[in-house]
């Protein structure tokens, strides 16, 4: 399990009444234990999880189909041992997985909308971090190599690798204006949604450069 996904686990922790502690991420915990134990196969922008029934009586498989929101932004700076938290990435990480939780188990506690999402819609949620360390070409590798598992050949070259193996749905980051520019315009241009919560640049309203961008910060 990534260490910024346990930190995550911790924080929610530190603001969740001790009653709630063991329904925290519970779903998010199944998944990640359904990806290593399991297998997943991509079919267009979502993955079809295949992992055995946790029911003793039941030997059966249970098939999940998964959305992938892998998250970039700048958890450390550019020598990678230095925290970096100026734009609240571990808070903004550690919200993300609580939104995905509900959604997963469709709880409508904070959301009251949420409530029984869950036996409506099919899909469930997962996610991962990638440290950019502020600097636009670790950023732009991750984009790389996360829209290149859309790609049959790349795939195959990663099968050994079970995170490799998720595509994503779309991309949650990368950070400030310049920075999403820089990514949008290669997620854009291979078919993957890009969205970001900081870019603020009247620039990214060019839906002809960067298609596939959105934000939930006005510009």
């Amino acid at each position: 399990m990534h260490h910024l996904f346990v930190l995550a686990c911790y924080l929610l922790l530190l603001i969740i009444p001790q009653s709630c502690h063991a329904q925290t991420l519970k779903s998010l915990i199944s998944l990640s234990k359904d990806l290593e134990n399991g297998s997943a196969k991509p079919t267009g922008n979502v993955n079809i999880i295949e992992s055995s029934n946790n029911n003793n009586n039941d030997s059966s498989n249970v098939t999940t189909t998964l959305c992938y929101l892998p998250f970039l932004f700048a958890f450390s700076r550019h020598d990678a041992t230095t925290p970096h938290n100026a734009q609240g990435g571990y808070e903004g990480f550690a919200a993300l997985s609580l939104a995905m939780e509900h959604l997963n188990t469709g709880n409508g506690e904070i959301v009251s909308e949420l409530d029984g999402i869950n036996e409506r819609c099919p899909l469930k949620f997962y996610t991962d971090s990638f440290d950019t360390m502020i600097r636009a070409s670790t950023a732009l590798n991750h984009i790389i190599d996360l829209t290149d598992r859309h790609d049959e050949k790349q795939q195959q070259q990663h099968q050994h690798r079970q995170q490799q193996e998720l595509v994503p749905c779309a991309i949650l980051g990368s950070g400030g204006s310049s920075l999403s520019m820089s990514t949008s315009t290669i997620s854009s241009s291979r078919g993957v949604p890009q969205i970001s919560s900081l870019a603020t640049s009247v620039a990214l309203d060019d839906n002809k450069q960067f298609s596939l961008f959105g934000r939930t910060i006005p510009s």
